[in-house]
């Protein structure tokens, strides 16, 4: 656009012969969706329901700032950059500040930290929901087009 921000995306895929490349793409936007569908669920159990989870672990940040860590097993740069990057796109007015890490490169996993206005469970949930709604319905928007 005018401002040198990129507004299309050329995208190759390159099969070797076993299976079509639309049908990778369709695969893979299809598993990240569960991925972000599984995240958002297993969080929403864990602040609504009160169940323990194995995956995730929610602390408050021992940090000078006031906010939440969301701590992530067996993921990785993928689902936080998605989880960041559209939480910031949201323009919340409860969204102070948002931000993930990989702690160690050799370590799988991911850790989100996120501070909201009243600094509660709950204004984060609504935060992390709206977030992984907007994904999935982005999503679901490519996965119509790859299917036609």
């Amino acid at each position: 656009d005018s401002n040198g921000e990129a507004n299309s995306f050329e995208l190759y895929i390159e099969s070797k012969e076993i299976e079509e490349p639309k049908f990778i793409l369709y695969n893979g936007l299809d598993i990240l969706k569960n991925k972000v569908k599984s995240f958002n669920s297993d969080l929403n159990s864990i602040i609504k329901d009160n169940i323990k989870s194995e995956k995730i672990k929610i602390t408050e940040s021992l940090g000078t700032m006031e906010a939440f860590e969301i701590h992530i097993l067996n993921e990785s740069h993928t689902l936080g950059n998605l989880i960041q990057n559209y939480a910031l796109m949201l323009e919340s007015d409860k969204l102070k500040f948002i931000s993930y890490r990989n702690p160690h490169p050799l370590q799988n996993k991911i850790e989100i930290k996120i501070a909201t206005v009243n600094n509660s469970k709950e204004e984060m949930l609504e935060i992390i929901n709206s977030t992984c709604s907007n994904i999935i319905s982005v999503l679901n928007k490519i996965l119509d087009k790859v299917s036609t």
